[in-house]
């Protein structure tokens, strides 16, 4: 019974790994805000070598997952800008029924992305600060 059950999972797991669909990472989604004026690199996972392509801006980008479904590509720099903008992404594969898979992220800004960590005084809330 137990080999069975085994077995069940490990069928599972390998039609789920055929019917992968194209991901990100969590740092990026909708209401997410973009550097200004810096090529911003875009990555994710997909089937392996299956056509990527993102749109952003007006313009497209392709490119072709590795051999470990691992794609990248880099956005042209863009000014600081208070319009929302839609970036989608879609992933062509020819080893599927279904050969599409998509994300689509609404309401980017691009401007300034401070990150900020590490410092015991970042604890100082500005309603304690004057001016």
């Amino acid at each position: 019974m137990k080999i069975r059950s085994l077995l069940l999972f490990v069928y599972i797991g390998i039609i789920s790994s055929l019917n992968a669909k194209i991901s990100t990472p969590a740092i990026f989604g909708s209401n997410m805000v973009l550097q200004q004026n810096h090529k911003c690199p875009v990555w994710g996972k997909a089937e392996k070598l299956s056509t990527i392509s993102l749109s952003f801006s007006g313009k497209t980008y392709q490119t072709r997952a590795d051999e470990k479904g691992n794609w990248r590509v880099y956005l042209d720099p863009h000014p600081a800008s208070n319009n929302p903008l839609k970036m989608r992404i879609v992933e062509e594969s020819p080893n599927r029924k279904e050969n599409t898979s998509s994300l689509t992220y609404e309401n980017i800004l691009v401007g300034e992305v401070w990150l900020c960590s590490g410092q015991s005084n970042m604890q100082w809330s500005v309603s304690r600060s004057e001016d």
